[in-house]
């Protein structure tokens, strides 16, 4: 891959992925997935820190704390417009990494236990236009989500996560639709 000093995307999934491999991604990339890679350490992710041009992140991974901790110094140094996490709930060091992601427009994390904090997190990112949720419970009325409080919001994605049953989710969907008017494009996976 360092041969290919100019690619501007890349995903990799299930490969096995040690530090050196990481550290061999060429600097030109904006755009990154990484799904369930085998081998891959903190150390190894924190090479990914010197991707100033990365512009959207995909992470899918078993959540892992070192490798979580890890992910904030990318988030910190990439100026991020899209960031996916779906390793569980999103960590606070994360959370507060993406703060200083002015650009960022587009987000996915999974709605933790307890929607009313969630919603007080997701508030401090004004600037969204796209927003995927991950759930694995809804809660009682989308309201508590807080979404109609994001102004620029226009796509809005419901995923279920199980235990959640598509029925929940689809009454969910409705409400959000009835909250949040035209404006937003609700959609469910």
């Amino acid at each position: 891959l360092a041969a290919l000093p100019r690619l501007a995307e890349l995903g990799l999934r299930a490969f096995a992925c040690d530090e050196d491999a990481l550290a061999a991604l060429p600097v030109s990339l904006q755009s990154l997935r990484l799904e369930n890679l085998r081998g891959v350490t903190a150390d190894g992710v924190r090479r990914l820190a010197r991707l100033r041009q990365l512009r959207s992140l995909l992470w899918i991974a078993p959540a892992v704390p070192d490798l979580s901790e890890a992910i904030v110094d990318v988030v910190r140094t990439s100026p991020l417009e899209q960031f996916v996490w779906a390793s569980g709930p999103l960590p606070g060091a994360v959370w507060r990494a993406l703060e200083t992601k002015t650009r960022l427009r587009s987000l996915a994390v999974r709605v933790g236990p307890d929607a009313a904090v969630f919603a007080s997190q997701l508030l401090r990112y004004p600037d969204l236009e796209r927003l995927r949720l991950f759930l694995a419970s809804c809660p009682d009325r989308p309201e508590t989500l807080r979404l109609g409080e994001l102004a620029k919001l226009r796509q809005l994605e419901l995923v279920p996560v199980p235990p959640l049953e598509q029925g929940g989710l689809s009454r969910l969907a409705a409400e959000a639709r009835d909250l949040l008017g035209e404006r937003v494009l609700v959609r469910t996976w």
